[in-house]
């Protein structure tokens, strides 16, 4: 065959079979599965479980050292309003927040005899709305006890906390899945839960000296239940930045 002919009986082929594809593709239209390429922190991963952990400073008196969902230890990532998380996702059944635990490290030297942290619970993408609930530890100094009114609080037979300077305490979200549960399930059911944000932020010395994150005050002796700002040379920990160092490991 002249080499002419051999080219177009080529492009023939080439062009039937171009038009066999064609033909196929349109008849299984149906069985073909489109999939949109998206940003992986827009798109969590299907059945993935995310932990959030307040945003550290080297001022702050207490700070979460370490979580675990069963024997598993996970890598949280650091909430910042409403965006998606940024810690490792990892696979848990729909009792995971059950087998949650986390450590509480004390970074001040001082004790610790009340300490309070946040749960919040969402979905994992980022405009998911949050049901959350507050845990209170120990007891006030009776210094502290009172409202801005100057009312005293009732603190019944709670007792002190003694979280001593560089002691860990662990602590597990099991007591506290049930009433969760119930919060989440008057909107949506408690299986789509996927994210839990933990933000240990405030707690009171066996002196009375008041802890909020970057803020320390100490009762005010003139007016029950208010307080005063304290000088940065009382505030009980080694290093008063506000903010550690880019690419810092805290202790």
């Amino acid at each position: 065959m002249p080499k002419g002919l051999q080219w177009v009986s080529l492009a023939a082929c080439l062009l039937l079979g171009t038009v066999i594809t064609c033909v196929l593709f349109v008849r299984n239209w149906d069985e073909v599965s489109v999939v949109p390429v998206v940003k992986a922190q827009d798109s969590p991963a299907a059945g993935a479980k995310y932990v959030d952990i307040e945003l550290d400073s080297p001022r702050y008196a207490a700070r979460v050292a370490k979580v675990t969902v069963g024997k598993q230890v996970v890598r949280p990532g650091y909430y910042s309003g409403h965006k998606a998380p940024t810690g490792v996702p990892f696979q848990a059944g729909d009792d995971w927040l059950k087998e949650l635990t986390f450590t509480i490290k004390n970074r001040s030297s001082k004790t610790f005899v009340f300490i309070s942290f946040d749960i919040v619970l969402s979905e994992a993408r980022a405009s998911a709305p949050t049901r959350g609930e507050v845990v209170e530890l120990g007891r006030m100094p009776e210094v502290d006890a009172y409202t801005v009114e100057g009312n005293k609080i009732d603190q019944g037979s709670k007792q002190p906390l003694d979280f001593r300077p560089g002691q860990e305490m662990k602590i597990s979200l099991a007591p506290y899945v049930d009433e969760l549960r119930r919060k989440i399930e008057e909107r949506q059911p408690f299986s789509t839960i996927s994210r839990c944000f933990i933000n240990v932020n405030r707690g009171y010395f066996a002196d009375g000296m008041a802890w909020s994150l970057a803020d320390y005050k100490i009762p005010d002796p003139n007016r029950r239940g208010w307080y005063k700002p304290v000088d940065d040379s009382e505030i009980p920990v080694k290093d008063k930045r506000a903010l550690f160092a880019p690419n810092e490991v805290p202790d």
